[in-house]
């Protein structure tokens, strides 16, 4: 399987009007069956409760049951928040040009609750919701 995609709710009574609370996704990269791009998105009312983290921690269990190994990260040059971040784990930069930077992070088969690359994650994530906030 090449894209998973998984989605938090907070479900109704009735069944019928769940609250979309995130989604997460990843799709494998062609050519690199080990590698997937992610992404994770939780809505504005529901952030700062943990569905992210949920989000990514079953995305990465998913990822690596389905033998990808590493998440890819396309980062603008000037993004040094996000660059720092990475830098600060175990991501590797696989490619550059003058506009953007490729990083690799590897998926902990020890589990993604550890620190460290996964945490990195979370925190680029919490980094470019504050940032996309700041825009808005």
């Amino acid at each position: 399987m090449d894209h998973v995609a998984i989605a938090a709710v907070r479900p109704s009574h009735d069944l019928k009007t769940e609250e979309g609370l995130g989604v997460a996704r990843f799709v494998r990269v062609a050519g690199e069956p080990e590698v997937a791009e992610a992404a994770v998105t939780v809505a504005d009312d529901a952030q700062g409760n943990g569905v992210g983290r949920h989000l990514l921690t079953e995305l990465a269990r998913l990822a690596r049951e389905r033998g990808v190994r590493r998440f890819r990260a396309e980062v603008h040059a000037s993004n040094e928040p996000m660059r720092a971040i990475l830098r600060g784990v175990t991501a590797r930069v696989v490619e550059r040009d003058a506009h953007t930077i490729v990083f690799d992070v590897p998926l902990d088969d020890a589990g993604v609750e550890e620190p460290g690359p996964m945490a990195a994650l979370r925190a680029a994530a919490r980094s470019m919701a504050s940032s996309v906030k700041r825009v808005l």
